[in-house]
């Protein structure tokens, strides 16, 4: 059969955020075929969407995306061969021909992931909401609450032990639940509108009908409401550090600790911003309003600039920095350089 490419390809990327690059689960590395659906499930995350590739079988994920991505031809011939070692997906074009094994049974168990009967519209901000509050969320497997974002019927929020960000939001849920921060954060590229909820699973879709289903935890999230209330002296950042934090994070998103943050230090009337990872380091010194002694702090480039292109003000106090930007509010640890 005659399939576009680009248009598979397409497809193919929209479910891919339920990949896994190792055999978690059976065939949780390949993308499986069936009823004119495209499906991947790794455990955590489970994706569907129709298909032009109407076959049924399970492809290795790797070597079919990277095959089509290197052709060049808008349209390619794509047929299920039966051999003498088995199925094969044929893929040719007039010069060129591709062999991809294939298992004809699907024994990926994406039938264990309930299906969402009722559909809620997401908030219009909920999209902008993840890409903020993923970044504080912890990376450390012992303490799994604190790398999950809480999902609550108010807010939307995240804490990794020293830092934490709760953005307001009503959300039609009955209770708090929890979603890994690094499943969640796929919805940042699909264009997702609506959620549903099930047992074990939270649920979103967009408007090409791709679901993608996260597993929900419930956990004894903490109680982060407390260290919000943060009370201390104004200061005013530079909205003239943008440029620079961009440049910081060229090297802090190489960060072998696997959270990308940058330092920043305060002095008197001066801040400067670090940024370090594994192939170097970029610092920057800059002008700022500030009187007090010197202090120390770790913060996500991402949320800075956030901060700066909205609202420049925070509050210091002897422990802690909070920025509270529109429906959001952010808490950071400090630590004293004197």
């Amino acid at each position: 059969m005659l399939i576009n490419r680009e248009q598979l390809l397409k497809e193919l990327d929209s479910v891919s955020a339920g990949l896994s690059t190792r055999e978690i689960i059976e065939q949780s590395s390949c993308f499986a075929f069936t009823k004119k659906r495209v499906m991947t499930f790794n455990d955590d995350v489970a994706c569907v969407h129709s298909t032009s590739l109407k076959i049924k079988g399970a492809v290795p994920s790797a070597p079919l995306l990277n095959i089509l991505r290197k052709l060049t031809d808008d349209e390619l011939n794509i047929i299920c061969v039966q051999g003498e070692e088995g199925s094969s997906l044929e893929i040719s074009t007039k010069r060129k021909k591709v062999t991809i094994r294939i298992e004809d049974e699907i024994m990926l168990p994406i039938n264990t992931v309930e299906t969402a009967e009722e559909w809620k519209k997401l908030p219009s901000d909920f999209e902008e909401a993840i890409r903020i509050i993923k970044e504080c969320a912890g990376t450390d497997e012992t303490k799994f609450n604190l790398t999950c974002i809480n999902i609550t019927p108010k807010w939307i929020e995240a804490c990794d032990g020293y830092r934490l960000a709760r953005w307001s939001m009503p959300i039609k849920i009955a209770e708090p639940i929890q979603v890994r921060a690094d499943t969640i954060r796929h919805v940042l590229a699909l264009g997702m509108i609506e959620f549903g909820e099930t047992d074990s699973w939270l649920h979103f879709r967009n408007d090409d009908g791709l679901v993608m289903s996260c597993r929900k935890y419930k956990t004894d999230y903490v109680n982060l409401s407390k260290h919000l209330k943060v009370t201390g002296s104004p200061i005013t950042l530079p909205k003239n550090l943008v440029e620079g934090i961009e440049a910081a994070d060229v090297f802090s998103s190489e960060s072998v600790e696997g959270s990308n943050q940058i330092t920043v230090l305060l002095k008197q009337n001066k801040i400067k911003i670090v940024g370090e990872g594994v192939n170097g380091k970029y610092e920057q010194v800059g002008k700022v309003k500030y009187n007090g002694p010197k202090i120390k702090f770790l913060i996500s480039p991402t949320i800075l600039i956030d901060i700066l292109q909205k609202h420049t003000t925070a509050e210091l106090s002897d422990s802690k920095l909070k920025v509270q930007v529109g429906k959001y509010r952010y808490v950071t640890a400090i630590s004293s350089q004197e």
